[in-house]
């Protein structure tokens, strides 16, 4: 048994790193290079022949958001950070970072990476990119921090990096293909889709809609939940905290792992290695429903004080 589950994960780690390999990235219009102010950085710990050189651009930039309902925000390698702000306009600060063999090597490289912003009616896009390179070495990458007024929508992606959503009342999207993805603080519709790391949604409000889909990683959900909630992962627990108020119809199972409740649930159901439930999650009339899907897991559902 223990040899079919090993068998199971592993197969779940390689198709997770398949997915995650794809990184869309788009073209923009508006370069910034010329804005930005340039340094180089010598690493003398780097070994012969590997790119141990590095050059960086800054950038701070500032754009009216008059008209804008949605900010799209791309970066394929690097950090990103959304937050909102009581700032009427739009703020975007970035680091882009260029490594190479030697200084010249470094600054090369670092003039290939752009940042671009281009708006398209109500919609404003930051899109990052970086050439895809074959040389041993540290990857080129571009640290970007984004504040937009509370009530915009956005819509993020994080290729290889961390990514933070934070103080947004509009709905918000946020995928990341290679790192871990947080959305706090956040009023609104909620999607989310990982590939390869832990996602946490915390301090949240949810208006209608949650989302949520890990192919590999752990899944944190504090907060109030919508009318709809779907929450699904292929290898990784699913660890929810709602309010003690919360009546939902539940709709659970992991197939490896046991469901962990400190609500009242009906049709709570044990068979072998699997643990589901099918029915009403706390008491009181169901006000939406709750779904929830995990491969390899266990599921918690328990209760924090309602304001």
């Amino acid at each position: 048994m223990r040899i079919w589950r090993t068998t199971i994960l592993v197969a779940l780690i390689c198709l997770a790193l398949l997915v995650s390999a794809a990184r869309p990235w788009r073209m923009g219009t508006e370069l910034l290079a010329d804005r930005f102010r340039d340094s180089v950085i010598f690493n003398p710990g780097a070994s012969p022949g590997m790119r141990g050189v590095a050059a960086h651009k800054r950038l701070a930039e500032r754009h009216e958001a008059d008209g804008v309902r949605t900010v799209v925000v791309d970066v394929p390698v690097g950090e990103l950070v959304v937050e909102g702000s009581s700032d009427p306009s739009i703020g975007i600060e970035a680091e882009l970072t260029g490594y190479g063999v030697d200084t010249d090597d470094a600054r090369r490289r670092l003039e290939d990476i752009t940042l671009s912003v281009e708006q398209q009616e109500r919609i404003l896009r930051i899109t990052g990119q970086i050439p895809v390179t074959q040389t041993r070495g540290r990857s080129d990458r571009m640290d970007v921090t984004v504040r937009v007024p509370h009530s915009i929508a956005v819509q993020t992606t994080a290729g290889l990096g961390n990514l933070r959503v934070s103080g947004i009342d509009g709905d918000v999207t946020a995928i990341g293909r290679l790192g871990k993805v947080r959305v706090e603080r956040t009023r609104g519709d909620i999607t989310v889709r990982s590939d390869l790391g832990d996602v946490s949604v915390v301090d949240v409000e949810v208006q209608d809609t949650l989302d949520i889909y890990a192919s590999l990683g752990k899944v944190h959900v504090r907060g109030a939940l919508g009318r709809t909630n779907r929450i699904e992962t292929a290898t990784g627990s699913v660890d929810l905290e709602i309010p003690e108020s919360t009546s939902l119809m539940l709709d659970a199972s992991s197939s490896m792992g046991k469901l962990k409740t400190s609500f009242p649930v009906t049709g709570h159901k044990e068979s072998g290695m699997s643990s589901g439930a099918s029915g009403q999650l706390g008491t009181g009339t169901p006000v939406g429903s709750l779904f929830i899907r995990v491969s390899l897991g266990d599921i918690s559902i328990s209760t924090f004080p309602s304001r």
